[in-house]
């Protein structure tokens, strides 16, 4: 979306006064100051663009309840965003932040925060302070603990740390007793990889160590370290649930032809005329077993040659009606003439 077009429709929107407005997937490196003028919006979704920074004029946008930045070039947020005192909702994945700021400490009303993907090494301590929080997701990140405020975040219910530089379990965790969901995996944790699974199982992972008088060492449970294939694989479903999608369905399988076409159903080589007569051939060599002597040996020569014949004329069948590709039919004839060969022999 060009500058020119994209004020056009913040202009239009503030004259509306809508209260919900999404500039995502346009492309955009930055917001104009005229974003400051949507006084009234709720919701403001700003999805998959290439923005490196936010304006200070978004600090006017008071009414904000929800507010996504995801998948943008975000590495800092600043200190405006915490006039944003109304906001439940704040999604922040897939950018570039290394910190927050501490005037996230304002943000009182927040439900639910995301900044997985980025490259958080710590959390400030204000984090404490959003005691109304319910869903927080550190996922995929560069963090060592978590600051032990974050026990104050006494609402929590899903805590997603996965993917992260955890070499212990923060006790702090201890105190989120309202939680559902917790997920550990990804790090170097001495816990082994089938307890971590129980993701849906809090006191399971958190009471672990206590369940072990032995001292537990990271070494010894190799298996509590994912593959890089497992956790790409976990990280592209998590993609599909945050963008609110699912996996596509796997298409059934088609027979692919060698001019583009396909078809879900071959054509049927046996209720072709070719059939009947090899079948003819086949019942007037037994009916000369039968009547004429012909040694019995004969007749399985026939029948099998019979077979294999049907094979043939079929798969030429196939071809000619651009059903066989040219490989799979040359492959398909080379063996039955083999075949033909050997019984000759």
């Amino acid at each position: 979306m060009s500058e020119e077009k994209l004020l056009q429709k913040i202009e239009k929107a503030a004259r509306d006064g809508v209260t919900m407005l999404s500039l995502s997937h346009n492309q955009l490196a930055t917001l104009p100051p005229e974003i400051g003028e949507l006084t009234k919006l709720t919701t403001l979704g700003i999805l998959d663009n290439q923005l490196a920074a936010l304006p200070p004029e978004i600090a006017k946008l008071t009414s904000l309840r929800t507010l996504d930045l995801s998948r943008n070039q975000l590495a800092a947020l600043p200190p405006e965003i915490g006039e944003l005192t109304s906001l439940r909702t704040l999604n922040l994945w897939d950018n570039q932040l290394t910190t927050l700021p501490p005037k996230i400490a304002k943000l009182t009303s927040l439900r639910t925060l995301d900044l997985s993907r980025n490259q958080l090494i710590a959390l400030p301590h204000e984090i404490g302070e959003l005691t109304k929080l319910t869903t927080l997701d550190l996922s995929d990140n560069q963090l060592i603990a978590p600051p032990p405020e974050i026990a104050k975040l006494t609402k929590l219910t899903t805590l997603d740390l996965s993917d992260n530089q955890l070499t212990a379990l923060p006790h702090e965790i201890g105190e989120l007793t309202r939680l559902t969901t917790l997920d550990l995996r990804g790090n170097p944790l001495p816990i082994p990889s089938e307890i971590l699974e129980k993701t849906g199982e809090p006191a399971t992972i958190i009471n672990f160590p206590e369940g072990h008088s032995e001292e537990v060492n990271v070494k010894e449970l190799p298996n509590g370290i994912e593959s890089e294939e497992e956790r790409r694989g976990r990280r592209e479903e998590g993609d599909l649930k945050k963008r609110g999608s699912a996996p596509r369905p796997t298409p059934p399988p088609q027979l692919i032809t060698s001019d583009n076409t396909s078809a879900s159903k071959p054509a049927n080589p046996w209720i072709s005329g070719s059939f009947y007569l090899v079948a003819a051939v086949v019942l007037m060599t037994v009916l000369a077993v039968i009547s004429m002597n012909v040694p019995w040996y004969v007749l399985p020569v026939v029948i099998i040659g019979g077979i294999l014949s049907i094979t043939v004329i079929g798969a030429l069948q196939l071809r000619q009606d651009k059903k066989l590709s040219e490989t799979n039919f040359l492959t398909l004839m080379s063996e039955a003439f083999k075949q033909l060969f050997r019984l000759k022999r």
